[in-house]
């Protein structure tokens, strides 16, 4: 081919072949190597020409699932102390606890006492008599009445059951003030008792008063023997001397015997008037 150029060569045709050398010279370079490497290479115009416009902005997604919670963080380090707090006011002067006597007729203490005053306000303490059960000399006293109830398992044999006066009496009492009131016996019931109609036990089972100077036994309709019949009680006696009656301090209740071999209860109340 160059021996081709070179017989064909003329003035005229050389530009020609210079620009048909360069030509292939580019081909052959631009085979392996690029031309153009920059963009200052290019004329702005051609460059802004190249630029495609801006798509239309896209529409948001859905919201995605809500994530686990992540573990919990570390405890953050302590902070540093605090400046020290400026001195509190001073209080007041407190007031010491006072006391006076009060005279008897007092609005608040009729029998008289003491009053203390503090701060917070005046507290009294007043005077008083004795108070129950307490009495002259620890004695029942004439007229007063006291009542208690009773109750006893009995056996097939007489069975003993205690009863203690809460206040003493002055003496003992005899046979013949201690009494015993069957169920349906009391005071204007359908079968009233001899000491009942004769003032000496007053009263019912349920409300058991006595005449002065005696000791009435009443038994229940709901106990087990004879239905609360009288001759469930054998006797009244002494706890000293074991004598029918009564002692000063209280008195023993000879129950029985019962056929049933389980036993059966008895129960009831007394009343007892100095």
């Amino acid at each position: 081919m160059f021996l081709w150029v070179r017989s064909s060569l003329r003035f005229t045709n050389i530009p020609l072949a210079v620009a048909l050398i360069l030509m292939m010279s580019a081909t052959a370079y631009a085979g392996s190597k690029y031309i153009i490497t920059s963009t200052k290479q290019i004329n702005p115009k051609v460059l802004s020409s190249l630029k495609g416009k801006a798509g239309a902005a896209g529409k948001p997604g859905a919201q995605g699932a809500l994530g686990a919670t992540g573990p919990q963080g570390a405890p953050g380090a302590t902070g540093a102390t605090g400046p020290q707090g400026g001195p509190g006011e001073a209080g007041t002067t407190g007031q010491s606890v006072t006391s006076k006597t009060v005279a008897k007729e007092n609005a608040n203490c009729l029998e008289g006492g003491s009053s203390f005053t503090s701060t917070s306000g005046t507290t009294y303490a007043c005077n008083g008599g004795k108070g129950e059960p307490w009495t002259p000399d620890n004695v029942l006293p004439k007229g007063a009445t006291e009542t208690g109830t009773w109750v006893v398992q009995v056996e097939n044999e007489v069975q003993f059951y205690p009863i203690s006066f809460p206040i003493k009496l002055s003496a003992e009492l005899a046979e013949t003030h201690v009494h015993v009131i069957g169920n349906k016996e009391g005071e204007g019931e359908a079968e009233e008792n001899e000491a009942v109609k004769l003032g000496e036990c007053k009263g019912t089972v349920t409300t058991p008063s006595a005449g002065a100077g005696n000791l009435c036994v009443f038994l229940s309709g709901d106990s087990g023997l004879d239905s609360g019949a009288k001759s469930a009680v054998a006797f009244i006696a002494s706890p000293a001397t074991l004598h029918p009656g009564a002692g000063s301090t209280g008195a023993l209740l000879g129950i029985g015997p019962v056929a049933k071999p389980e036993g059966q209860s008895a129960f009831g109340t007394w009343a007892l008037t100095g």
